[in-house]
């Protein structure tokens, strides 16, 4: 999973990174930190699978950010970062993820992670196979490549293989 915390406060990025980095849920995760929204619109977008952005960010709007980031992409995974509780309506009016208020703990950003994590397993691309077995549904995202001899055809993921006739 690869994240853009944009956020003006450095040491706040180090600390969300740590925290991300250390999930208790097992999950692969790395962030990419940005200090303004303008700084995140020049990086290639599409590349990332979700954005925790801060509301306040200086002369910027993390609220103007999140709008630019829908017209941009279709359906980015928001997760707005605040330490004001009083926009969380406006967030989720932005089809917001999830909103956490400052200060973080390991908790609160597993959750978040969570959310995202089953957000992203909805959108993924999955193609369907009939075996003996049953349906087999496989992500694109985890196939590394499919061989073929005669009628056989062997399937190798990240995380396993299998093989269908």
């Amino acid at each position: 999973m690869k994240i853009a915390i944009v956020d003006d406060d450095l040491a706040f990025q180090i600390h969300f990174t740590s925290l991300a980095v250390a999930n208790s849920l097992s999950l692969p995760v790395s962030v990419v930190p940005f200090s303004t929204g303008s700084a995140l619109l020049l990086s290639p977008l599409a590349s990332f699978d979700a954005f925790f952005l801060d509301l306040y960010l200086g002369e910027e709007d993390g609220m103007a950010l999140a709008e630019t980031l829908q017209k941009e992409l279709a359906s980015p995974l928001l997760v707005f970062v605040t330490s004001s509780e009083g926009r969380a309506v406006e967030a989720f009016a932005l089809a917001a993820l999830h909103y956490l208020v400052k200060p973080l703990d390991q908790a609160k950003i597993d959750q978040a992670l969570s959310r995202i994590d089953k957000a992203m397993e909805k959108k993924a691309k999955k193609i369907v196979f009939e075996s003996k077995e049953g349906l087999v549904s496989v992500r694109l995202s985890d196939l590394l490549y499919i061989e073929s001899f005669g009628n056989d055809k062997f399937f190798k993921l990240k995380d396993k293989s299998f093989s269908l006739r």
